[in-house]
């Protein structure tokens, strides 16, 4: 039996990370952007109270992501942590739209900064979604890469894809 390791190899049970021990590690500050789609998948002729109600319970769901609503979406990782001390700041923006095939949908884009782990809880925000528009919706949610955030212009372009020039630069 006796030893299991290498003879000619130096056993290193844990390497040490620059600046101290385990854990030491100063907390960095990130951005997390998420590119949210919901859809009643409902025409406006099927939906109760038409095209005006749609948009105005659309727009509810996207309130969602803002104060004082986004701190029960966003889940931190770390037990010590809290969204009051490490989610530093965020920003949300969203725009209503009628799709090729005749269903208004809502585009959001949220981005938050923070110091710890932390994503958003897809389940709870798309059934808070189904609550408020009276029926099953569809909740499409992407986490933006790092190397597409310098570009997220390009994401607001595509959210704002069918609104006049002058609206779309407004806000």
């Amino acid at each position: 039996m006796g030893d299991t390791q290498p003879k000619n190899k130096k056993f290193i049970p844990f390497r040490k990370r620059k600046g101290g021990g385990f854990g030491n590690k100063a907390k960095q500050k990130k951005t997390s952007a998420w590119h949210i789609t919901i859809n009643a998948n409902k025409k406006t002729g099927q939906f109760d109270g038409g095209e005006a109600e749609l948009k105005r319970r659309l727009t509810m769901c996207a309130r969602l992501l803002e104060d004082p609503h986004l701190k029960t979406f966003v889940y931190i990782m770390k037990k010590e942590d809290t969204y009051e001390a490490n989610v530093l700041s965020h920003t949300s923006e969203n725009a209503i739209q009628k799709g090729q095939r005749g269903f208004w949908h809502v585009h959001c884009l949220i981005r938050i900064e923070h110091n710890t782990s932390c994503r958003l809880s897809y389940p709870i925000f798309k059934s808070a979604c189904s609550k408020i528009l009276g029926v099953p919706c569809h909740m499409h949610a992407q986490l933006v890469p790092k190397s597409q955030q310098q570009s997220l212009a390009d994401i607001r372009a595509y959210i704002k894809k069918d609104q006049p020039s002058s609206i779309a630069e407004e806000e």
